[in-house]
């Protein structure tokens, strides 16, 4: 999942529209950066100096996280190009860290930039992080209400369409049109169309909180309606996944520890991540 930041080593813009500009000057670098050959560049000093300290703070994710652990990937020096870190959290996490690890970033002269409010941080009259995860909610909720997806551009109309379809290397407009390929099905019956790791991931909160208690998501393409994954929370807060590839006989099954587990598995399949089973142990479903 998430709710993202992002912190370089530079000179400290003047100003929150500056430092707008700088942001998507240096995303823009940085994802040239990572499509181009070779390597991308390593944390520089600066920059590992603020992963150090976060993760002194808090500790990075894995299988024994406990739930206020608010990194949403794994590991954290991964996010990290150059100068530039850029990080996503769940929605809770940010909740908890997203101030401190502003202050973190101030204290050793880099800059913070929450691209949700489009602010410098640390601020005190900066829009709470508890605000900006109400509001997604509410985005999420109005979608779902909604006869056609979200369109425009911005971080909540991110939440709700795919970043890449499987195998296109090329960026999309939100509004490009196209069919869709994917659709998440809420135990509700209520649906969304090429749903994006983030709105996935708000997804499984849902699951993880008791407010639904599975997610599906069907492939499209497959008119027979048997290419699908779906997860639930068992009682002991593990997660059940299962996905079918058409036949019976291509029908699986894991069981992983926890929330995140369960929505890297299905975030896997749904974008056709190279290597997404090699990651659990899988079982063929009978009946």
């Amino acid at each position: 999942m998430s709710y993202d930041l992002a912190v370089w080593d530079g000179p400290k813009p003047a100003t929150n529209a500056d430092a707008s500009a700088e942001y998507e000057r240096r995303m823009d670098s940085m994802e040239k950066a990572l499509d181009g050959a070779g390597e991308p560049a390593a944390p520089t000093e600066a920059i590992k100096a603020f992963i150090e300290a976060a993760l002194a703070r808090f500790p990075e994710l894995d299988d024994n996280s406990a739930p206020e652990c608010p990194w949403a990937s794994s590991p954290l020096a991964g996010e990290a190009v150059g100068d530039l870190i850029y990080f996503p959290m769940t929605f809770s996490g940010a909740e908890l860290a997203r101030d401190e690890l502003a202050d973190i970033a101030d204290s050793l002269g880099l800059v913070c930039f929450d691209p949700q409010i489009e602010q410098l941080l640390p601020d005190a009259e900066a829009v709470p992080a508890s605000m900006v995860s109400a509001s997604a909610y509410a985005a999420l909720a109005q979608h779902l209400q909604a006869e056609q997806p979200a369109q425009g551009s911005g971080w909540f109309a991110r939440l709700f369409k795919r970043k890449h379809q499987p195998g296109d290397d090329s960026p999309r407009s939100l509004a490009d049109p196209m069919e869709a390929t994917h659709r998440a099905t809420l135990e509700s019956g209520e649906t969304i169309d090429d749903p994006s790791e983030d709105s996935l991931f708000l997804l499984f909160e849902d699951v993880e909180s008791g407010r639904c208690g599975y997610v599906i998501v069907d492939d499209l393409r497959d008119s027979s309606g048997h290419t699908y994954a779906q997860s639930s929370r068992n009682g002991d807060g593990t997660y059940l996944v299962e996905y079918r590839a058409g036949g019976a006989d291509r029908h699986f099954r894991t069981t992983v520890a926890d929330m995140r587990a369960a929505h890297a598995l299905m975030a896997g399949w749904a974008f056709d991540v190279q290597g997404w089973r090699e990651t659990a142990a899988w079982e063929p479903v009978t009946f």
